[in-house]
């Protein structure tokens, strides 16, 4: 058996395994035109089990998007944001609200590489500036030194290394991972690698990643025929391996890590997409993030789940 082609932006080792008689391969290249403007509509929500109580916090909004290329690279913006509606349980602080409001509504400006890397992008600054300040304020009764290891973790997530990486993060998730992936229906695409830890300095943990394609679907609801590749990436990681990982960030945080934490954590991502440009129509991403409860006995969850569906003027 022949293994297949996947991008080698995670690829370290590959298995194919069958589940399907029927079969159908699908070419994956990235090749969006030289305009493409259109919309999105977004979802965020967060859900959230402890102790046999559950919280739900939901944002939706709509955004305009609009790539042009130049010189082979194409300069990506997200603009005119509209949050439609943030509805909580009422757990959630005026600050936080006012927080994600801003954060969903800030315009940004990315830079693509003729091959499909992210190379910058730019527009969060005054978001980062907002929360340092905040975060003086909130923090200013308590002891210096809960202060310094406070300011040197927000200091670390939020620098230009770290929102840039998370931005590679989401774009590869849904366009940069699939460039040049040849897969067919029916089978599963086994893959090890290291996932880089943002805040160990890129440290790589060892990870499993399980690629599948669903086979043609519709583009959108409106659509005539099936033009579009269903693609789904889910990727786990135990509580043994995430406990070294938290050991090393509390570590780096100069703060002693708190008991009882044992994480799992579960990612899904499923995208609609072109095959012949890799131009998304809908994506879906999903975190599950598993911590059993020592007093109540039960399992509690972090289930985010980020959807965002396009609709594009030109093609």
């Amino acid at each position: 058996m022949n293994h297949k082609y996947l991008s080698p932006l995670l690829v370290a080792m590959l298995s194919t395994t069958l589940f399907a008689d029927e079969s159908d391969t699908v070419t994956l290249q990235f090749n969006w035109p030289d305009v493409l403007e259109g919309s999105v509509d977004y979802s965020y929500e967060t859900i959230k089990q402890q102790g046999g109580s559950e919280s739900v916090i939901t944002l939706t909004g709509t955004s305009d998007i609009r790539a042009t290329k130049s010189d082979g690279s194409y300069t990506l913006d997200s603009f005119n944001h509209v949050i439609h509606d943030l509805t909580d349980d009422g757990s959630m602080s005026d600050f936080s609200k006012q927080l994600m409001e801003k954060i969903g509504s800030v315009s940004t400006t990315a830079i693509i590489s003729p091959d499909g890397v992210m190379e910058s992008v730019t527009g969060m600054e005054s978001v980062v500036d907002d929360l340092k300040k905040e975060l003086i304020n909130l923090t200013a009764d308590l002891a210096q030194e809960v202060q310094a290891s406070l300011k040197l973790m927000v200091d670390d997530a939020l620098s230009d290394e770290k929102l840039l990486e998370q931005a590679q993060t989401n774009w590869d998730s849904n366009v940069g991972q699939w460039i040049g992936a040849e897969l067919e229906s029916g089978f599963v695409y086994e893959v090890e690698y290291g996932t880089p830890i943002a805040l160990l300095e890129n440290q790589k943990i060892p990870t499993k990643g399980f690629y599948r394609y669903l086979g043609p679907v519709k583009c959108t609801e409106a659509s005539e025929t099936a033009d579009c590749a269903n693609l789904n990436y889910t990727s786990e990681l135990d509580a043994d391996v995430t406990s070294k990982v938290l050991d090393l960030i509390y570590e780096r945080w100069q703060t002693p890590r708190p008991e009882g934490i044992r994480l799992a954590i579960e990612y899904e991502v499923t995208v609609i997409t072109d095959p012949d440009t890799l131009v998304p129509y809908q994506t879906r991403d999903v975190t599950r993030i598993y911590n059993p409860d020592p007093e109540s006995g039960k399992q509690n969850a972090r289930i985010k789940t980020q959807t965002s569906v396009y609709r594009y003027t030109q093609p």
